[in-house]
């Protein structure tokens, strides 16, 4: 996962991965397939609103109070938001 990761009160960033510009990352992935197949799927997706789910969901959590209708709506857009940024298949040999 690459991220910024912050308490929900912003009191203190617990992690930060991000991409600087010009920047690049290699992932490397080695698992042992354990069934016969013949191809593997990557996909990037991209979550934008990753830090107002964990919030909307904390707030929820904790009692939202007359509040909570909207809070729920803002946490299904939330929710909607993620995006695909790369997908491509490749054949195994």
């Amino acid at each position: 996962m690459i991220a910024r990761e912050v308490e929900l009160d912003l009191s203190r960033e617990l992690s930060d991965t991000r991409l600087g510009p010009g920047e690049a990352a290699e992932l490397v992935y080695h698992r042992k397939v354990e069934a016969p197949a013949a191809r593997l799927r990557l996909r990037v997706v991209v979550f934008p609103d990753a830090f107002y789910t964990a919030f909307f969901e904390a707030l929820l959590r904790q009692g939202a109070g007359r509040g909570e209708g909207q809070i729920r709506e803002a946490l299904a857009a939330s929710r909607r938001s993620g995006f695909t940024v790369f997908s491509q298949e490749l054949a195994l040999e």
